[in-house]
């Protein structure tokens, strides 16, 4: 990283900082702020992937904690942190497939809580799951280019 960038990452991440001691930004949206400098650097600092990832997680907590929601939308939240990493790396024609295969798992895992800690839903497991199956069977048998 070289020196300009790290100054204007160190820069706008103490300005966040102060604008929330002084409560301008409170409680989750420094998060979100932060998330967007770390993203901001990913641009700023020649595409480092570690940035954008970290700065797309930091702002789904961020999102997720101010919308205060339920257990499974946390899981969502990551899912779609990394289906930002996928979408934004595409854009750049870069190859970012890796990152479908954390945010299929996570947020999987989110609509799993869901079934589960809703009765209704949990009532329509025993029908779905082999619906699931099929499908997953299907999509593996399309032959890819």
């Amino acid at each position: 990283m070289n020196n300009k960038a790290l100054g204007i990452i160190l820069i706008t991440t103490g300005a966040i900082w102060a604008l929330a001691r002084t409560g301008a930004i409170q409680g989750p949206n420094f998060l979100i702020a932060l998330g967007a400098i770390l993203i901001a650097a990913y641009f700023a600092t020649g595409y480092r992937l570690g940035l954008l990832v970290a700065g797309s997680i930091v702002a789904a907590i961020g999102l997720f904690a101010d919308l205060g929601g339920e257990g499974y939308l946390f899981f969502i939240f990551l899912g779609g942190a990394f289906i930002t990493v996928y979408i934004v790396e595409r854009l750049l024609n870069k190859d970012s497939g890796w990152a479908l295969y954390p945010a299929a798992g996570l947020i999987g895992f989110g609509i799993f809580i869901l079934f589960v800690e809703n009765e209704h839903y949990a009532a329509m497991i025993p029908t779905l799951w082999p619906i699931v199956l099929i499908a997953l069977g299907l999509l593996l048998l399309i032959p890819r280019r």
